[in-house]
Formats: structure tokens, C-alpha cells, sequence
């Protein structure tokens, strides 16, 4: 038996709540991941993601066996460059066919990032539209380029003139790539990447980089090179070469990458619907 000084009385009541949905013009989008794609509610609309992204260069970079490149016209060049973009996950349609365009950007973002730091930025303020994309490229989620135990990849050829562009920089002055900043200021910008043809699939990307790749020569055991040849039919040209990577500029938490989100009208007149 509970004494009189312990007894609890409880009491309740019914209040009416009001409830409204508000829709918030932009969310902060400078995040790691990056967004891709589109896709289409019948009851929401559609909502569009693209992003821009800037890339890492490490301190005092160094290309791979740089004084072995085989020159052409006593220039060095690549042979291929290509950008990645790394992904685990997605939304929608893992068999829809998409296409996506790579644009360069211009010197603007580096003075205006507190402008572009949430989702409704104006991203056509950071590259140049007329002078049209750098590369385009086809993709299926269920059919990636290439696939590693940890991720799927889409790669994109990019124009071997921007590679040379970047080994052309590094003969004239290596504090070029001295660090991002150098890279950035006097390399390159970064990339806008968006989609433009497609509808149902949302990529969501964990990392992106640029790899460039070249002939290089081989060497002997004593680290010589160009050897000449001693083989028939081959006496007294250069040494063997073969295809190299020779360098690689990351997306990382260093630099700058945001999201840029765009929703239809629908989205709206549902929230003043509730």
C-alpha cells in the first residue's frame, strides 16, 4: 500500500497544432560528395544536381619520370588525359542512360566561393558557356567504365592539348605546381560538370580526380636511357618505351567542390498546398 505523500495524479488535455511546410530556398553545399543527374516525380517535379570542383595538387608536385618522357618534335606530351568520377551509390535508375558535360572554369570562383557556398549559386557565372564543354560522355550506372573493390567509375577522355597545356607549364616554371594555390592561380581552374541529357538516376560521387598519362623511355639496369638498340632491323634507335601514368590531381577536403540543386515549380505549389 502506497502512503497518501506518494500518490501521483495525472491529468491530460487536447491542444489543436497547426502545421505548415516551408520551402527552404537553398541548403549549404559544399560538401565532399558531389551530385549528378536528374530526376522526376510525378507529385514533387523534378530536381537537377551538377556541381564545380577545383582539384589538389600536392606540395612541390613532380611528374612521374618527367626527364624519360618521350619527346615529339622535341616537345614533351602526353599521350592520354582523362577525369574519373568515383561512385558507390545512387538514386533511381540504375539502367538509365545519361550523358554529362565537362566545362572549364574560369578565374572568378577563386575570388567569389562565399558566393557559391549553397545549392542555388549561379553557377554561370564561373565558366564561360561560349566556349563550349571540354569533354562529353555517355553512361549507365549498371555499366561502369571500370570497377574496384571499392568503387564503379565513369571516365571521361578529356583533349590531350589540356595535358601538354599542363607539361608546357611545368617546363616554363615548376612553382607552378608548387601547391594548390600556384595550380589554381596559374594552371588550371577546377571543372563545372553537369547533365544534360537523361532523367531518372541521381549519381552520388565520392571522388574525382584527373590522371595524365605518356610514353616514356625504358632504362637499364644501371638507370641509363635512351639505350640504343642492338637488335636486328632495330640497330642504333632509342631504347624500348612504354605507356606510363606520370601524374594525378585529386578532389579532396583542401579544396573547393559545391552542389548546385535546382527544383521545379511543382515543389513549390506542393509546400503551399500542406
Amino acid at each position: 500500500m502506497l502512503p497518501d505523500t506518494d500518490r501521483v495524479t495525472v491529468h491530460s488535455k487536447t491542444y489543436q497544432a497547426i502545421s505548415q511546410t516551408i520551402l527552404a530556398d537553398s541548403v549549404y553545399s559544399k560538401t565532399r560528395k558531389a551530385y549528378l543527374g536528374k530526376f522526376t516525380d510525378p507529385d514533387f517535379g523534378f530536381y537537377e544536381c551538377d556541381f564545380i570542383t577545383q582539384f589538389n595538387c600536392v606540395d612541390s608536385f613532380t611528374f612521374n619520370y618527367y626527364d624519360r618522357i618521350v619527346p615529339q618534335e622535341d616537345v614533351k606530351r602526353v599521350s592520354k588525359i582523362e577525369l574519373t568520377l568515383a561512385y558507390t551509390n545512387y538514386f533511381g535508375d540504375p539502367d538509365n542512360t545519361s550523358r554529362l558535360s565537362i566545362f572549364e572554369l574560369n578565374d572568378r570562383l577563386e575570388n567569389e566561393k562565399e558566393h557559391s557556398r549553397y545549392t542555388d549559386f549561379n553557377v554561370e557565372e564561373y565558366y564561360d558557356a561560349w566556349k563550349g564543354a571540354i569533354a562529353r560522355k555517355s553512361y549507365i550506372v549498371n555499366t561502369p567504365d571500370y570497377t574496384t573493390t571499392d568503387y564503379n567509375e565513369v571516365t571521361i577522355p578529356l583533349s590531350n592539348d589540356l595535358g601538354d597545356h599542363f607539361l608546357e607549364l611545368y617546363e616554363e616554371d615548376r612553382n607552378n605546381f608548387l601547391n594548390t594555390q600556384t595550380f589554381l592561380e596559374h594552371v588550371f581552374n577546377g571543372v563545372y560538370v553537369k547533365s544534360d541529357i537523361g532523367d531518372g538516376t541521381i549519381l552520388y560521387i565520392d571522388y574525382i580526380d584527373i590522371s595524365l598519362y605518356t610514353d616514356v623511355y625504358a632504362v637499364d639496369s644501371l638507370g641509363n636511357f635512351p639505350i640504343e638498340r642492338e637488335e636486328e632491323g632495330y640497330a642504333g634507335e632509342d631504347s624500348i618505351t612504354y605507356n606510363a601514368f606520370i601524374g594525378i590531381f585529386n578532389s579532396t577536403y583542401e579544396i573547393f567542390q559545391t552542389n548546385r540543386i535546382q527544383n521545379s515549380e511543382l515543389l513549390k505549389e506542393r509546400a503551399e498546398e500542406t
